[in-house]
């Protein structure tokens, strides 16, 4: 009875079940290779059309920069400041006052009013229309213009810096008049075709000096 129950002398002889779960290791083994070998291959398949994709962008930018200056080295210097001013135009009339008169009222705290706005230069950067302005404010508190300053700098739309204070004196109490300097970047890009009419626009004009 005692040697029937020592399992020392008649250790466990079913070996199927073993051999069950080694086979089922290596099944999830097998699988989970198969799965990560399909998955590195898209990956790849994906990073090669990307970089396909990008040397053409490539590409046609460098064919498009070559015809460019080919087009500049023929224009005279009377023709070549034509063009700017005529992109500049272009880029002016997509300039948006209602859209900037917007986006100030709602960063301008209690207590400071714009007294003037002057736009110094616009210009197209990255697809991304930037203005730089002289921008005075009103206001009686300096600490209101600190904070807008400050509102404006992390708006992500403009970026500004304090200028000049000049105190002025009126029956209602003192305030002052603070200049800023303030570059505008709008939230909305230029799109290829709007660029494209814009380098069709500017062209048309330099015909037209030409002719």
């Amino acid at each position: 009875m005692i040697n029937r129950l020592n399992l020392s002398s008649k250790p466990f002889r079913n070996s199927t079940i073993p051999w069950l779960l080694s086979a089922a290791i290596l099944l999830i083994s097998v699988i989970s290779f198969v799965f990560l070998y399909v998955r590195w291959g898209n990956i790849t398949s994906e990073a090669q059309l990307v970089k396909i994709s990008s040397q053409q962008i490539d590409d046609e930018l460098k064919v498009y920069q070559e015809k460019e200056q080919q087009v500049r080295q023929q224009l005279t210097p009377q023709q070549q400041q034509v063009l700017l001013a005529a992109h500049k135009l272009v880029i002016m009339k997509q300039f948006s006052w209602s859209r900037l008169f917007s986006d100030l009222e709602n960063i301008l705290p209690g207590g400071v009013s714009v007294s003037v706005v002057n736009v110094d230069d616009v210009a197209l950067r990255n697809g991304r229309t930037e203005a730089e302005l002289q921008l005075g404010v009103l206001s009686h508190g300096h600490q209101n213009v600190v904070g807008m300053i400050d509102n404006m700098n992390s708006s992500g739309i403009f970026r500004a810096e304090l200028r000049g204070q000049d105190l002025q004196r009126s029956e209602s109490g003192d305030y002052s008049e603070y200049t800023l300097h303030v570059v505008y970047s709008p939230h909305y890009n230029v799109s290829p075709q709007q660029m494209e009419t814009n380098e069709q626009t500017a062209s048309n004009s330099t015909s037209g000096v030409q002719q």
